[in-house]
C-alpha cells in the first residue's frame, strides 16, 4: 500500500529527523525517504488541509505536497523563501505559512498549483519583515 488514507492522516504519520516520514495504519508501516519521492528525509513539520493535501516542511529540501500519491517539491530554486521549513501553518484562507531559517513567509497554494501546472514560472512567497510587514516578492536563488 503506497498512500495515505486522507482520514484522520495526522493519527497515523510520523516524521523524523532523518530517516523521512513514518505512515502508520493497523499493524502496518511504512516508510517514506528520498528513494520514495522525498525532497529531504529531515522531516520538520507536517500540516494536512481541509482536502486531504499533506504538506511536508524539511531541513535542505524545502516543502514537500503529497496528494494523489506523488510528492511535489517547491524549493528556493523555485521561489521558496529557505529549504530549511521548520513549520507549515495552513490559516484556513488558501494560504500557507512557513517558519524558516530566513524567516516568516505566506504563500497562496492556488500559486502552488498554478505552478506545479506549468502556469506560473515562478513561486513568489510573501515574506514577513519588521513591523509586521508583508512583502509580496520574487525570492531571488
Amino acid at each position: 500500500m503506497n498512500s495515505f488514507d486522507s482520514s484522520s492522516l495526522r493519527r497515523h504519520l510520523a516524521g523524523s529527523y532523518g530517516k523521512g516520514l513514518w505512515r502508520l495504519k493497523d499493524d502496518e508501516s511504512k516508510l517514506f525517504t528520498i528513494a520514495e519521492g522525498l525532497s529531504s528525509d529531515q522531516i520538520r513539520s507536517l500540516s494536512q488541509d481541509e482536502d486531504g493535501t499533506l504538506w511536508i516542511g524539511t531541513f535542505g529540501g524545502g516543502l514537500n505536497r503529497w496528494r494523489g500519491g506523488q510528492f511535489v517539491h517547491y524549493t528556493r530554486r523555485k521561489g521558496c523563501l529557505s529549504d530549511n521549513i521548520s513549520h507549515v501553518e495552513d490559516d484556513g484562507h488558501g494560504s500557507l505559512w512557513l517558519s524558516t531559517t530566513r524567516g516568516i513567509c505566506r504563500i497562496e497554494k492556488r500559486q502552488l498549483e498554478e505552478f506545479t501546472a506549468g502556469n506560473a514560472p515562478q513561486l513568489i512567497a510573501g515574506e514577513l519583515r519588521r513591523r509586521g510587514r508583508l512583502t509580496q516578492r520574487p525570492v531571488r536563488a
